[in-house]
């Protein structure tokens, strides 16, 4: 090398980079002035020989070689350095020669920065919503040059690499400059859609380890942590007309998993779209829910333990497959949730776990930042960054796919500090209470920001702690439009499995949710919390034989139906599926055949409640007509919209109770409409489907029913109240019959007062009667008493 080279060698900032530990590559690496002349340096591990070329500017196609200039080995590591003309060195490339081998690697440095200072700030402050569309790997023109720029945020690393396929994945080869806030950028020549990319990063101690990118839309494999630049501009939505009409007033819904949908041949999500769709429809479900789907590690976590919180699982498919299948079922009519996982996430150490070698994502204090039960580590909620990390990852959902609804999973979890702990695991909140109070600001303003930006899309807390306010819009709430009540499910299950003669000691069962249904707004939901464990299908837990296990699971579904809130129903339930849920079991949903005519029962049931408002309607009445029937085990209710009322007879008895007299809200007419044990599902037929309120007061009720009700089975009237016409015809068929009733009342006392009257002139000539034998015999008696004296 010679000598005026040498001196301008920066001999401390060479060995930074040469031993991967430089964080502003820029400002020695690329071309930089010195005087007239340029130098230009740069860094290939293991090359042996490196030439400039200096590229001609004026051809016509391209740019070819104008001139080639052999570079300098400063440092044996691969570091070569060259002193040329300014005017040589504005455009070029390298010609690096590795033993039998050479490549053609474009400039990587001398862009100057990229990211504009808004941004930088936006994403510091957590504020900006779309920091997906500039964190991460995108494509992107610079100065005409088409490449890409990638960036991560690493502010407690020593440095940060970029490892791509394109370059060998050689971390010394391509570090990254770091900016003010800590976020690491650099733009990459030539790279487009497709590359396959991840980053190194150094941190204080001098650990390198290999980190995949948390704003990565996609990952082609769960286990090494690779991330792959996806397009975002190439799917074209059809769905413009649903997103329009969208509002999220009907809830039905099919909850899958898609490792359950998996046949020996495997699938894309994009596959199933068409079949679901149609079967969705056909069986009365208004939206599906995919359980956790964003990228995970393991197999048997199904969903949960996420690992990247952009990017779907490349299991089932590209970002455009997933895309592709909501555009299905949403030309179809089939609403699309998303399930996700906001508190905590995969420990695996190419996620977020240490990411630059301090708890950038999670709680520095191990109370808060590791759950024990399954080992994962907890967000930070207190820092905006992080906070601003999963807004945006959400925004995306729903911009980037078109979701309809959000089920955020384990709220209750991540809103207590002291859940499932031991005393010494946690530390109270600034006011020394139980609340997460981090916790509680994230959810409040994340419903706000998706309900203000998301028209018709809602939101569902799984939550089952009692939290005083999770849904409805006040200052208090947590802003969520439903919440999950799994506990009732567990409730009347576990009523159902007694026999029935036992029941009315658990009576209270069927009705204690009505202490608490008004308070929020409910999903009644059979998810696979009630299925797995080895507890089989929920049939498993009914009371009784084969047929009577059915019935009773037909009164299960009748009473989550038609009790107050929506239903959710997990893939296979609908089929009386017998077996657990596992994790990467196929899940058939073709019933047994004995078992067929219970899914008709169960699309009838959906299609019931579909075409019914006052049971779909969050704001319809709810009024018990008979609640306390212990002894017979039958409850009764009404339903009640603004255009229809519906009367409902639940019998849990295992007996059929005839002509059983049921009180009804009101005189009028009653048309059975639904019957769960009618011959379509297996019972028979009630010979008599409309009735006409009697005028006999029972339960504390004016009018009532006397109706057959058979074992197990619900039956659902129609009330209709009596048209003026009709009204006049009863008055009148009433006064008519007071009228008769008044006149047969006369004649009953015009008829006691004859026979009064006769009985008295019998009595009056009996006596006479009884008087003259009296003086006859009076009379004998004295003419006697006289003749026997006269002979004596």
């Amino acid at each position: 090398m010679n000598k005026k080279l040498y001196r301008l060698m920066d001999w401390a900032a060479i060995e930074e980079v040469t031993y991967g530990e430089c964080s502003r590559p820029s400002e020695i690496l690329g071309a930089h002035a010195i005087g007239r002349q340029m130098l230009v340096q740069c860094f290939f591990p293991g090359a042996l020989k490196v030439n400039l070329q200096l590229l001609d500017k004026k051809a016509a196609r391209g740019k070819l070689v104008k001139d080639e200039i052999p570079m300098e080995l400063a440092d044996e590591a691969g570091f070569f350095a060259a002193l040329i003309s300014t005017s040589d060195a504005k455009d070029y490339r390298y010609q690096v020669v590795y033993g039998d081998s050479e490549k053609i690697i474009p400039e990587l440095y001398g862009k100057g920065r990229i990211l504009e200072d808004e941004k930088e700030e936006a994403f510091i402050s957590g504020s900006d919503l779309k920091a997906y569309e500039y964190m991460g790997g995108h494509k992107k023109t610079v100065r005409g040059i088409r490449g890409s720029v990638f960036r991560v945020y690493a502010p407690g690393a020593v440095s940060v690499s970029l490892l791509c396929r394109s370059f060998s994945f050689n971390g010394l080869q391509m570090p990254m400059d770091r900016l003010p806030s800590g976020i690491y950028e650099l733009f990459v020549p030539g790279i487009e859609a497709g590359e396959e990319y991840c980053f190194e990063v150094v941190m204080k101690d001098g650990t390198r380890i290999r980190k995949a990118d948390p704003f990565a839309l996609y990952s082609p494999g769960a286990s090494d942590g690779l991330s792959v630049i996806a397009d975002l501009s190439s799917f074209s939505w059809k769905d413009a007309e649903w997103i329009k009409k969208r509002n999220g007033d009907k809830l039905n819904i099919y909850e899958i998993s898609l490792p359950s949908c998996i046949s020996d041949d495997g699938f894309d999500i994009k596959d199933l779209a068409a079949s679901l769709a149609l079967y969705a429809k056909n069986m009365g479900y208004t939206h599906v829910s995919l359980r956790p789907f964003m990228e995970y590690e393991k197999d048997e976590e199904c969903g949960y333990g996420t690992v990247q919180f952009f990017a779907p699982s490349s299991r089932f498919g590209t970002p455009d497959d997933y895309r592709g299948f909501v555009n299905i079922l949403h030309e179809n009519g089939i609403g699309v949730i998303a399930q996700w996982n906001f508190r905590e996430f995969s420990n695996v150490s190419y996620g977020l776990a240490g990411f630059d070698g301090t708890a950038l994502y999670e709680y520095s204090d191990h109370k808060r930042g590791f759950d024990k039960k399954n080992g994962r580590l907890v967000f930070d909620l207190s820092d905006d960054r992080i906070t601003g990390f999963l807004s945006s990852a959400l925004f995306y959902l729903l911009d980037g796919f078109h979701f309809d609804g959000i089920e955020f999973k384990d709220v209750s979890a991540a809103l207590y500090l002291d859940y499932y702990k031991a005393p010494d695991e946690w530390t109270p909140n600034i006011y020394g209470g139980v609340e997460d109070l981090q916790t509680i600001d994230f959810l409040k303003a994340v419903n706000a920001m998706i309900h203000k930006n998301f028209k018709g899309v809602f939101t569902i807390a799984e939550e089952n702690s009692g939290y005083s306010t999770v849904t409805g819009t006040g200052d208090e709430s947590l802003g969520f439009d439903h919440k999950s009540d799994i506990a009732l499910v567990n409730t009347i299950a576990d009523y159902l499995s007694h026999d029935p003669i036992d029941r009315k000691y658990h009576h209270n069962e069927l009705t204690d949710s009505m202490l608490y249904q008004f308070c929020e707004d409910y999903i009644c939901p059979v998810s696979v919390c009630h299925l797995d464990n080895l507890q089989g299908g929920m049939i498993n837990r009914m009371h009784g034989n084969d047929a009577e296990k059915k019935e009773n699971l037909k009164l299960l579904y009748a009473y989550m139906a038609f009790h107050t809130g929506s239903m959710s129903v997990f893939m296979g339930e609908e089929a009386g599926n017998k077996e657990s849920f596992e994790a990467m079991r196929r899940i058939s949903i073709t019933p047994s055949e004995d078992m067929k005519l219970f899914r008709d029962y169960m699309r009838a049931l959906n299609n019931f409640k579909l075409a019914h408002n006052s049971v779909f309607s969050i704001t319809s009445d709810f009024e018990w007509i008979s609640e306390n029937d212990v002894e017979n085990n039958v409850l009764s209710f009404v339903r009640r919209s603004a255009k229809e009322e519906l009367f409902f007879v639940f019998n849990f008895s295992g007996s059929e109770l005839k002509k059983f007299e049921t009180a009804v809200p009101a005189d009028g007419k009653y048309e059975e409409i639904f019957d769960s044990a009618a011959e379509a599902y297996g019972g028979e037929d009630n010979e008599v489907r409309f009735f006409l309120a009697r005028d006999k007061a029972v339960g504390g009720r004016d009018a009532s029913l006397a109706i057959r009700l058979k074992p197990l089975s619900v039956l659902v009237f129609s009330y209709v109240p009596y048209s003026k016409e009709e009204k006049e015809l009863i008055e009148k068929r009433k006064a008519l019959k007071i009228k008769k009733k008044e006149e047969a009342r006369k004649k009953r006392i015009e008829l006691d007062k004859a026979k009064e009257a006769i009985r008295s002139d019998i009595r009056s000539e009996l006596e006479r009667k009884i008087y003259e034998a009296e003086e006859a015999i009076a009379a004998g008696s004295e003419y006697k008493k006289k003749n026997g004296r006269k002979q004596s």
